[in-house]
Protein backbone atom coordinates (compact mmCIF):
# COMPACT_ATOMS: atom_id res chain seq x y z
CA UNK A 1 0.00 0.00 0.00
CA UNK A 2 1.27 3.45 -0.86
CA UNK A 3 1.97 5.88 1.91
CA UNK A 4 -0.07 9.07 1.87
CA UNK A 5 2.79 11.29 0.75
CA UNK A 6 3.33 9.30 -2.46
CA UNK A 7 -0.34 8.72 -3.24
CA UNK A 8 -0.78 12.08 -4.98
CA UNK A 9 2.21 11.49 -7.27
CA UNK A 10 0.84 8.09 -8.28
CA UNK A 11 -2.59 9.58 -9.02
CA UNK A 12 -0.98 12.26 -11.21
CA UNK A 13 0.86 9.56 -13.13
CA UNK A 14 -2.40 7.80 -13.91
CA UNK A 15 -4.24 11.00 -14.84
CA UNK A 16 -1.95 11.77 -17.79
CA UNK A 17 -3.01 10.37 -21.18
CA UNK A 18 -0.93 7.51 -22.55
CA UNK A 19 1.22 8.24 -25.59
CA UNK A 20 1.13 5.50 -28.25
CA UNK A 21 2.95 7.44 -30.98
CA UNK A 22 6.01 5.17 -30.97
CA UNK A 23 4.13 1.91 -30.41
CA UNK A 24 4.26 0.88 -34.10
CA UNK A 25 8.00 1.44 -34.40
CA UNK A 26 8.74 -0.38 -31.15
CA UNK A 27 6.54 -3.32 -32.15
CA UNK A 28 8.39 -3.56 -35.48
CA UNK A 29 11.77 -3.53 -33.73
CA UNK A 30 10.64 -6.27 -31.35
CA UNK A 31 9.31 -8.39 -34.24
CA UNK A 32 12.61 -8.02 -36.11
CA UNK A 33 14.55 -8.98 -32.97
CA UNK A 34 12.42 -12.09 -32.49
CA UNK A 35 12.74 -13.03 -36.17
CA UNK A 36 16.53 -12.65 -36.31
CA UNK A 37 17.42 -14.33 -33.04
CA UNK A 38 14.68 -16.93 -33.38
CA UNK A 39 16.09 -17.92 -36.77
CA UNK A 40 19.59 -18.10 -35.32
CA UNK A 41 18.41 -20.27 -32.44
CA UNK A 42 16.42 -22.58 -34.70
CA UNK A 43 19.05 -22.92 -37.46
CA UNK A 44 21.27 -25.58 -35.79
CA UNK A 45 18.23 -27.85 -35.42
CA UNK A 46 17.52 -27.82 -39.16
CA UNK A 47 21.19 -27.87 -40.21
CA UNK A 48 22.09 -31.09 -42.05
CA UNK A 49 25.82 -30.58 -42.59
CA UNK A 50 28.72 -30.76 -40.18
CA UNK A 51 28.15 -29.37 -36.68
CA UNK A 52 27.71 -25.61 -36.61
CA UNK A 53 29.98 -25.17 -33.59
CA UNK A 54 33.14 -26.86 -34.83
CA UNK A 55 36.00 -27.23 -32.41
CA UNK A 56 33.80 -28.16 -29.46
CA UNK A 57 33.85 -31.73 -28.27
CA UNK A 58 31.34 -33.57 -26.16
CA UNK A 59 32.36 -34.35 -22.61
Amino acid sequence: MLSSRYRRGFAELLSQPLNFSSFGVNALVQAAYIAVFGALAYSPVRHEGPPVLTGFTAL
